[in-house]
């Protein structure tokens, strides 16, 4: 019995290990951070991107074939962007950390929500304007999906709808949300009370923009 008890007790966790624990946890979500500011990023230059697109169809691209431009210079603005973006989809991916369950995978993804959406807000929290936030977060979006799209060979049209209905989803999930943090912000709402709007009115808007989401994205990008 007392060679069980002292196998069991080499068994445990030492401190040790819960320090390195503890310093691996803080490293991830470091990391999923940072993730979440390049995706930003990625979403900026994604939107960039699509007004260069439009700006090459609609109006350089056409010049530049009747003789009055020298070059598309839309089309030329557009591929620097696109590159630019995909280096920023590059880095937000290889910065995501590896979850070992979906709880764990669901809080980085918080993080990375979070820093993601983190100018916006403070933005919507000095003005008071909820559509500072509100555009940041579907600027982003939109920005991601388009690039993802384009970078699955589908047509600026295709992507541009795409993106708009990602962007759509996020505003209308978000607005709730982001009208209640102002609000009670504004009205020096308790800590706790405020957590409790928050969580009752973005986990509801989550789930319905994520399975909304993954439906639009599946018919755009899979049509087959």
């Amino acid at each position: 019995d007392r060679r069980k008890d002292e196998s069991l007790v080499d068994r445990l966790p030492s401190g040790r290990d819960y320090l390195m624990e503890a310093a691996g946890l803080a490293q991830r979500t470091g990391q999923a951070g940072l993730s979440g500011l390049y995706g930003l990023s990625e979403g900026v230059l994604g939107t960039a991107e699509a007004g260069a697109g439009a700006l090459s169809q609609y109006v350089t691209g056409p010049l530049a074939d009747a003789g009055f431009l020298p070059e598309d210079a839309g089309a030329r603005v557009e591929a620097g962007l696109r590159e630019w973006r995909a280096g920023q989809t590059w880095l937000r991916k290889h910065f995501t950390p590896q979850a070992e369950s979906d709880i764990e995978a669901g809080f980085y993804s918080g993080i990375q929500s979070l820093a993601q959406n983190i100018p916006g807000l403070a933005a919507s929290l000095a003005t008071g304007n909820p559509l500072m936030a509100l555009g940041s977060m579907t600027a982003a979006t939109g920005g991601q999906a388009y690039g993802e799209a384009r970078d699955q060979g589908k047509g600026r049209a295709m992507a541009l709808t795409h993106a708009a209905s990602q962007a759509l989803i996020e505003y209308g999930t978000e607005a709730l949300p982001v009208a209640y943090l102002l609000k009670d912000m504004a009205a020096g709402t308790p800590f706790f009370k405020m957590l409790w709007h928050q969580l009752a009115t973005e986990m509801p808007g989550e789930q319905v923009a994520t399975s909304l989401q993954d439906l639009m994205q599946w018919a755009a990008l899979n049509p087959e």
